[in-house]
């Protein structure tokens, strides 16, 4: 580890796990129509972001979504909620990522926007979070990036500096409110690009 940058801090889905909605609703059989409609009206809905505030749980998202949505839905949408835990899976490069960082020297960090108990059973199942060195879950604090007060909540958990830590996220609002604290920060696109980025930045990987 050269440098000042010390920490590299990450969010979780679309950066190391792959919440993989679409391909969820079409294992499930969905018919592209009722994956869009599902996208709108569930994934993208209300309901999922007070989940990723913690201030709901996810029954009370299924009964508030079966209470609103066309009755033609109701069997699809219990089955969504009956085999959620398959909606997100690790990407393939996540562990030796994060082993290659973690081995160069550097602390690792989650920060991500993510429901409890979802969040509970995805994270548990990833290879990479033993050697991660804390985290922030959304839910348990009830905040969510991009709001400040969830990255000063990491930076005071841990006591880290956020002028030695490098913030990874898919968004580019979530960025650019890590930026305006003093973090630097990647806007997430794809593995090869990433590693270019760490590079030009100093950032050792091995």
């Amino acid at each position: 580890m050269t440098g000042k940058i010390k920490n590299i801090v990450f969010d979780m889905g679309f950066v190391l796990i792959d919440f993989r909605w679409r391909g969820y609703l079409k294992d499930l059989g969905f018919s592209q129509e009722k994956i869009d409609f599902f996208g709108k009206n569930v994934v993208n809905s209300l309901y999922w972001h007070q989940l990723d505030m913690g201030l709901i749980k996810q029954e009370e998202a299924r009964h508030n979504l079966l209470e609103e949505l066309p009755y033609e839905y109701k069997d699809d949408i219990n089955l969504f909620w009956d085999r959620v835990n398959e909606i997100a899976i690790e990407y393939p490069y996540s562990f030796k990522l994060v082993k290659g960082l973690k081995d160069a020297g550097y602390n690792i960090y989650l920060l991500s926007n993510y429901p409890e108990e979802m969040g509970e059973v995805h994270w548990a199942n990833c290879s990479f979070l033993p050697l991660v060195d804390g985290y922030i879950m959304s839910s348990k604090v009830k905040l969510c990036k991009p709001d400040p007060a969830i990255y000063k909540a990491l930076r005071d958990k841990y006591d880290i500096r956020f002028s030695e830590s490098i913030f990874v996220d898919d968004r580019e609002d979530n960025c650019e409110a890590s930026i305006k604290l003093g973090m630097d920060a990647i806007c997430f696109k794809d593995y090869e690009e990433l590693i270019s980025s760490f590079k030009k930045r100093g950032v050792e990987f091995q």
